[in-house]
């Protein structure tokens, strides 16, 4: 879906720009510069209008290289949990590397960089799959209070956000802290919404859920173009 909507913006490029709404510094595509974006779209470059999907490339790099994790231990003689305990110091060393990298200035287009940062999410992650029905006895109400209140605490003293495609981390263990605190928060309120499948307002979560790549890429194209011609009717 990636490539089809890149493509879908692509064509458009011209459109917005006679409108004037794409940023400065983009310019009109003629056949070479349609020719040249496609060819950028497989080097994970998106169209002005893509939105924020910036958050693909590191998710995907992040995911295939947990893979590759994973497959690499199995040859290991050593029992079930060593090994997931292992997977996991592995991906603690690649973010380390991470955020060596960003410490160093060598970020990369494709957010490689970022990927590792992420690793330990992403093999928690994994574990949680593996063990997700004894980790529901601990993701509870007053957890998930404490986890938002660590959270607005550390907004509201301290003023930090976590922006990754900035690589704005603050602080290793900051990063770390307020990541999971903020998926904690996402599974107690998972855990509410599958006690009453049945409810309307599930069901229109779920819906958006199932949708959530395409309102992401078309949001900035469906605000923009509601804001330009609301102007266009109000003059």
């Amino acid at each position: 879906m990636y490539f089809v909507y890149m493509i879908l913006l692509g064509l458009l490029h011209n459109v917005f720009y006679n409108m004037g709404i794409l940023a400065d510094g983009n310019v009109a595509y003629n056949l070479q510069g349609f020719l040249d974006a496609f060819w950028n779209y497989f080097r994970l470059y998106t169209e002005p209008f893509a939105g924020p999907l910036w958050f693909m490339f590191p998710w995907f790099f992040a995911t295939l290289l947990y893979g590759v994790v994973v497959y690499g231990t199995s040859w290991m003689r050593i029992d079930y949990k060593k090994r997931q305990i292992f997977i996991v110091g592995a991906t603690v060393v690649l973010a380390a590397f991470g955020f060596f990298c960003v410490s160093r200035g060598y970020l990369r287009y494709d957010y490689t960089d970022v990927a590792l940062v992420i690793m330990p999410i992403v093999a928690v992650g994994g574990l949680y799959r593996l063990w997700h029905e004894q980790a529901q006895r601990f993701i509870v109400l007053p957890g998930c209070l404490v986890a938002f209140g660590i959270m607005l605490f550390v907004h509201l003293k301290y003023g930090l956000w976590t922006i990754l495609d900035q690589r704005r981390y603050n602080h290793v263990a900051v990063f770390y802290l307020l990541a999971f605190c903020g998926i904690y928060c996402c599974l107690y309120v998972a855990k509410l919404l599958k006690k009453k499948p049945e409810a309307i307002w599930v069901t229109v979560l779920a819906k958006i859920g199932e949708y959530s790549m395409d309102i992401m890429t078309l949001h900035f194209v469906f605000f923009k173009l509601v804001i330009i011609f609301g102007l266009n009717a109000l003059m």
